[in-house]
C-alpha cells in the first residue's frame, strides 16, 4: 500500500467519522428518495415522491462506481456521467439547498458538479437532460473548495427560494472522476413562506384597531 493511498485512507476515515456525527444530529430528518438516476446504461428509479414537512431539514445523497461513458447532452458542448433526480412535494415553503461532494486525489471523487431545481409540471419523463419542458427553472451553480493539498470538495448550492405548493425535481448532474467511484450528500432546509411587508402592516393595523376597540369599551 503506497504513502499516498495511505493518506487518502486516513483523510477518508477521518470525514466518514465527521459524517457519521452529523448524520447522528440530523437523524431525525426525513430522508428525500431518489427518483431517477440515469447514466450510460440507461435510466432507472421508482419515480418515487416524497412529502416534504415544513419547517424542516432533509437529507439526500447517492454514490455512483466508476463510469466508463458519459450521457451526451445534445448541444451542450459537455457531457454528464450521470443525472439524479429528486422529486418532492411542498404545501408552500421557503427553501434552500446545500450538496458537498468531497475528492481524494484520484481514488475516489466528481467533477462537473452541479445542481438545479424546477417545477415538475409538464416535465415528464425524467430526468430532463436540457432544459426543463415545463414550470419554472430556479438556479443552479457548483462553487470549488480547496481543503488541503490533494483534498478537494465540490460545493453546490441553490439559494433562498420560495416554492409555492406543488412538486419540484431537485436534480443533480457530474461526471466521476475517481477510479472508485465518487458520492455526494446535501440537505433541504424548508421554512414557513415569510409574509410580504404589506401583510405584517395589515395585521398590524388590524391588531391596533382591535386594541382601540378595546381600550373604548373600556372607557364607556
Amino acid at each position: 500500500m503506497n504513502k499516498q493511498y495511505r493518506s487518502s485512507a486516513r483523510q477518508f476515515a477521518v470525514l466518514t467519522g465527521i459524517a457519521v456525527a452529523l448524520a447522528a444530529n440530523v437523524a431525525a430528518a426525513d430522508v428525500v428518495q431518489l427518483s431517477y438516476s440515469a447514466t450510460s446504461p440507461g435510466t432507472v428509479g421508482s419515480g418515487a415522491n416524497t412529502a416534504l414537512p415544513t419547517p424542516g431539514s432533509h437529507t439526500f445523497g447517492n454514490s455512483h462506481g466508476s463510469l466508463s461513458a458519459a450521457v451526451y447532452i445534445s448541444g451542450s458542448g459537455q457531457s454528464y456521467e450521470f443525472y439524479d433526480d429528486y422529486v418532492f412535494t411542498v404545501t408552500g415553503s421557503t427553501a434552500n439547498v446545500l450538496t458537498s461532494s468531497i475528492n481524494l486525489g484520484s481514488f475516489t471523487g466528481l467533477e462537473n458538479f452541479q445542481v438545479r431545481l424546477y417545477e415538475l409540471a409538464g416535465n415528464t419523463p425524467l430526468p430532463a437532460f436540457g432544459s426543463p419542458a415545463g414550470g419554472t427553472l430556479l438556479q443552479a451553480w457548483s462553487t470549488p473548495i480547496n481543503y488541503t493539498p490533494g483534498m478537494t470538495g465540490l460545493l453546490a448550492v441553490i439559494g433562498e427560494e420560495v416554492l409555492d405548493a406543488g412538486s419540484y425535481v431537485l436534480e443533480v448532474r457530474g461526471n466521476v472522476s475517481g477510479q472508485f467511484g465518487g458520492s455526494y450528500s446535501g440537505v433541504m432546509n424548508l421554512a414557513p413562506v415569510p409574509l410580504p411587508a404589506a401583510a405584517w402592516l395589515l395585521l398590524s393595523g388590524l391588531g391596533g384597531l382591535g386594541f382601540l376597540r378595546g381600550y373604548s369599551r373600556n372607557r364607556s
